[in-house]
């Protein structure tokens, strides 16, 4: 379960403070809706010629126990007639997602550090593990080698940032961003 307030203390005093809801990014379109299962598209066909009884979980057992008696042939019909709605549910899913990742901020120098450091020495070692040795090697890490995962960033910095003002002003769509993403 979700906590809907923590607890601060400000000069001895705890103090609850209500949690603001994880948001969706604005520029995001919103997640596309869940295709129907099988079952589902049967109970929808169900209410519609039978009716819903006064309580749902009546009508929801009238339906699991007619769709448990009924022939495998008919339960066949409505398993085929959901996969069209399922394969462009899944489609659109995948967009999103790309979409969603595309709105993240870029990684920070250090971060990119690690990435470059995993990617040349990781190995069989976990990411927590590796966590330890790359703090060290980031502090000890001359000026010079660091500027280049700086600029790095930077570089990526300005990108999003130039993408997210395009996106304000409306001279482009998240969908043109989705080709050219290496950030």
């Amino acid at each position: 379960m979700v906590q809907r307030f923590r607890n601060v203390m400000i000069e001895g005093i705890a103090i609850r403070i209500r949690r603001r809801p994880k948001r969706q990014h604005r520029l995001l379109p919103p997640k596309p809706k869940k295709a129907l299962n099988a079952f589902s598209a049967y109970l929808k066909d169900s209410i519609r010629i039978n009716g819903s009884a006064p309580r749902k979980g009546d009508t929801m057992k009238r339906a699991a126990q007619e769709w448990k008696v009924m022939p495998a042939e008919r339960q066949q019909i409505y398993k085929t007639s959901v996969v069209p709605r399922q394969i462009i549910y899944k489609i659109q899913m995948n967009v999103w997602k790309q979409q969603k990742a595309l709105l993240k901020r870029p990684c920070s120098a250090y971060s990119l550090f690690v990435r470059d450091l995993y990617r040349r020495e990781g190995g069989n070692r976990r990411m927590n593990d590796f966590g330890r040795i790359s703090g060290p090697r980031w502090q000890n890490l001359p000026g010079i080698e660091k500027a280049l995962y700086r600029v790095q960033y930077n570089q990526n910095r300005v990108r999003y940032l130039q993408m997210i003002d395009r996106l304000n002003t409306g001279e482009a769509t998240i969908n043109d961003f989705l080709v050219s993403n290496d950030m």
